[in-house]
C-alpha cells in the first residue's frame, strides 16, 4: 500500500468529529426549507460526515447503549419509495498501471448474474438503476449497461494528491441520475444526466467555480447539493460545520440556497439510509451519499451492527504528539424509515478482520457491504467478503467470498478505490 495513504489515514484518525451550530443553521435555513414533501423526519443532531469513522482501524473500547423503550414511529412523508433493484456489482478482473497513483483497467465487472466488459480505465465506480458509471484518469465519465459503453461527459481531475477520492461524480442510492461539474473554464457548469434516457436533463452555468470551490456533496433523489465555499484546509473537501449549500431541484430546474440542516432532513426522509444510535428521532443520519469515507458495520457476537464514533480518548499512541486513539465506538441503529437494525450473520460464518463498508443498496430492504472496502491496510483474513443484508428478514448472507490476504484486491462501486 502507498505510504502517503497511511499518513492520510492517521491524519483522518486524529481529526475530531465536526460539531454543528444547529440553532444557527436552522435560523439561517428555516426560511428556505420549502420541500415538496408533506413532512420530513425531524431531529436535533448535526450531519455526520466521513470523519465519524475516524480511527476505525485502531483498536478501541466498545460502548453499547441500552436498547430503546418501545418501537420508534418515524415521521410520515409523501416521499415515493424507490423500488428498482440494482444488481450486486463488483470487480475482481482488472489490471493496474504502476505508473499512476490509481489507474484500474476493468477487464470485467460482475453485475448481478451478468459479466460486463467495459474495456476502459477507471479511477472510480458508481451505480445508477441503468448501469455502472466509471470515471477515467483523464476525467472522462463513462456509462456501461452491458450492451454498450458510452462516454457521457467530462470532469476535472483534481490532481495526483487527490487520486484516492471520488472524482466529483455523484449518483443517488436509487434512480437514473448522474451529476458532475464540467472541466474548469469560462463554460464550467453543473450537469445532470439521465442514464435511462441517455441525455442531459439540466445544466446550470457555474463559470466562477474553481478547482476546489465547488464540491458536489450529495444527490438525493432528484436534488443535487453542493458547496461553493473554498476548503480552508486545502484538502479538497469542504468542512461541513456551519457551511451554506446550494441545491438544484432537477424537476423544476431551480437553484436555491440551503444549508446542512436541509440536507440532513432530506437524507432522513429518503428510504435508503441509516440513523445511528438507540433513538430514531434524535440519531444522526448517515448515508453513502455524504459519508464518502464509509458507513461501517462490524460484527458484534452473532449480529452485524452499524458502528458510530463516540469519542477519541486523545491518547498519543505513536509518540508523534497527536491524540490518535484509542477510539470509543457505539453500535446499533435504524434505517431511515424507522426499522431497527437486527442483522444476523450467516450461520457458521467467520467474520473478517476488517470492518464492513456499505457500498450499494440493491432495493429498499437489501444493502451490500464489503470487508475492507474502505481500509488502507493490507488485506487480512476475510478481506473482500461481500455480505448482502436484508433489513426486513433480519439477516445477512455471504454473497461473494473475498480473496482474503492473498494480495488480490476487490473493487466495488461508490467507495474509495484502494491504492
Amino acid at each position: 500500500m502507498n505510504a502517503s495513504l497511511r499518513d492520510l489515514r492517521r491524519h483522518v484518525d486524529a481529526a475530531p468529529p465536526p460539531q454543528f451550530d444547529v440553532e444557527g443553521i436552522v435560523a439561517r435555513g428555516d426560511a428556505r426549507l420549502r420541500r415538496r414533501r408533506a413532512a420530513l423526519a425531524a431531529g436535533s443532531a448535526g450531519l455526520v460526515l466521513a470523519v465519524i469513522v475516524a480511527g476505525v482501524t485502531l483498536t478501541g473500547s466498545n460502548q453499547r447503549s441500552s436498547p430503546p423503550v418501545g418501537t420508534p414511529t418515524p415521521s410520515v412523508t409523501d416521499t415515493a419509495a424507490p423500488t428498482d433493484t440494482r444488481p450486486l456489482t463488483y470487480a475482481d478482473d482488472y489490471t493496474a498501471d504502476p505508473s499512476l497513483d490509481i489507474h484500474w483497467r476493468m477487464q470485467s465487472i460482475e453485475y448481478g448474474d451478468r459479466t460486463l466488459r467495459p474495456g476502459i480505465d477507471a479511477t472510480a465506480l458508481d451505480l445508477t438503476d441503468d448501469g455502472v458509471v466509471m470515471v477515467a484518469p483523464d476525467g472522462g465519465i463513462h456509462l456501461t449497461d452491458g450492451e454498450a459503453t458510452e462516454k457521457i461527459g467530462e470532469s476535472t481531475i483534481p490532481g495526483p494528491a487527490m487520486s484516492w477520492a471520488e472524482w466529483g461524480v455523484k449518483t443517488s442510492t436509487a434512480g437514473s441520475l448522474v451529476a458532475w461539474f464540467t472541466p474548469l473554464g469560462p463554460d464550467r457548469s453543473l450537469v445532470v444526466y439521465d442514464a435511462h434516457e441517455h441525455r442531459v436533463v439540466t445544466q446550470v452555468a457555474r463559470p466562477d467555480c474553481g478547482r476546489y470551490d465547488c464540491q458536489l456533496e450529495a444527490l438525493v433523489g432528484d436534488r443535487v447539493y453542493w458547496s461553493e465555499s473554498p476548503d480552508p484546509t486545502g484538502g479538497g473537501r469542504p468542512q461541513w460545520a456551519g457551511r451554506p449549500l446550494q441545491v438544484l431541484d432537477v424537476a423544476t430546474e431551480t437553484v436555491s440556497e440551503t444549508n446542512t440542516r436541509a440536507l440532513w432532513e432530506d437524507l432522513r426522509a429518503y428510504p435508503r439510509g441509516f440513523v445511528e444510535g438507540d433513538n430514531y428521532e434524535t440519531g444522526a443520519a448517515v448515508s453513502q451519499d455524504v459519508n464518502t469515507g464509509a458507513v461501517r458495520f462490524v460484527p458484534q457476537g452473532s449480529t452485524l451492527e452499524l458502528q458510530r464514533w463516540v469519542r477519541d480518548t486523545g491518547a498519543d499512541i505513536d509518540g508523534d504528539g497527536e491524540g490518535d486513539g484509542p477510539v470509543i465506538f457505539g453500535y446499533g441503529g435504524f434505517d431511515t424509515t424507522g426499522r431497527r437494525l437486527n442483522l444476523r450473520l450467516p450461520a457458521g460464518y467467520s467474520p473478517a478482520e476488517h470492518p464492513y463498508a456499505l457500498f450499494q443498496w440493491l432495493d429498499d430492504d437489501r444493502f451490500a457491504v464489503m470487508a475492507g472496502a474502505a481500509d488502507f491496510d493490507e488485506p487480512g483474513e476475510g478481506y473482500g467478503d461481500i455480505l448482502v443484508c436484508d433489513i426486513a428478514r433480519e439477516r445477512c448472507t455471504l454473497a461473494a467470498p473475498g480473496p482474503g490476504p492473498d494480495g488480490s484486491l476487490r473493487l466495488v462501486p461508490h467507495v474509495t478505490l484502494p491504492n
